[in-house]
């Protein structure tokens, strides 16, 4: 679905800002979130856009 690509790059892109790591490390952890907690990753990537899920508050 192309609206949850959107998603899932558009918290990518939050998490980028909020933590100033790469691209890359910013969809690492998006994925690795969700694997630890048991949801899917456009479910994370819904809270971090809902700004109900703050990367920086993880770390």
């Amino acid at each position: 679905m192309p609206e949850t690509r959107r998603e899932v790059q558009q918290a990518t892109g939050m998490i980028f800002a909020q933590l100033d790591v790469s691209a890359t490390d910013a969809f690492y952890r998006l994925r690795m979130h969700a694997f630890s907690t048991g949801r899917s990753i456009q479910s994370v990537a819904a809270g971090v856009i809902a700004r109900t899920l703050d990367f920086r508050e993880l770390e």
